[in-house]
């Protein structure tokens, strides 16, 4: 969703001010506060933030400025939450069914397609970055994700457990040729971060 939306809620726009959009994932708590996640091209600007830079909420891609900074403040995602437990790596299984709420495409539903993918090439400003241990998925219909869906969290859909952190995706290949999407596990994200997942 492209719109200013108060109190805030997984699937949104948000952005540094420097960047273009992404997605609004979920919420995290560290050891002294809540927080909005997404990926760190997303609202760190790939490392180029600082602390105290402004989170806009919707990104300035859709219209966002200075008055549009948000704090982390929990809202509703729409039919339903992914309030199930956060699975572990080995818990992800191929041709487990998914959905996500993403800024772009809204929601979608698609299949893990491989898990545990390694050599997962991204170019972020100029500079390509490999990654290992990642999850593969396919939409059933169509694209499961686009441009500014990242940061998006990935449920899957028998329990709505939170299970994955889309960070990338093509618009061509895979089986269906409608493209892939990449995703972190949730699991690491959260441990690398030292953060729990906030149930919505």
């Amino acid at each position: 969703m492209q719109e200013r939306v108060r109190p805030l809620r997984p699937g949104l726009s948000i952005a540094h001010p420097s960047v273009t959009a992404g997605t609004l994932g979920g919420f995290v708590r560290s050891a002294s506060a809540l927080a909005v996640l997404s990926n760190n091209h997303v609202l760190a600007a790939g490392d180029a933030a600082a602390v105290g830079d402004a989170c806009l909420q919707p990104g300035p891609a859709d219209g966002g400025g200075a008055a549009d900074r948000v704090d982390a403040e929990p809202g509703d995602l729409p039919g339903g939450p992914p309030t199930g437990p956060v699975p572990a790596g080995p818990d992800v299984d191929p041709d487990e069914p998914v959905e996500k709420l993403g800024r772009t495409t809204g929601l979608t539903r698609g299949v893990v397609t491989a898990v545990e993918v390694d050599g997962v090439a991204v170019q972020y400003d100029g500079v390509v970055h490999r990654f290992d241990d990642q999850i593969e998925i396919q939409g059933t219909a169509g694209e499961f994700s686009a441009g500014g869906d990242s940061g998006s969290v990935i449920w899957r859909s028998r329990d709505r457990a939170p299970m994955a952190l889309l960070f990338a995706g093509s618009s061509t290949g895979g089986a269906q040729g409608g493209g892939v999407t990449f995703a972190n596990p949730l699991m690491t994200v959260l441990q690398t971060l030292d953060v729990v997942w906030v149930a919505q």
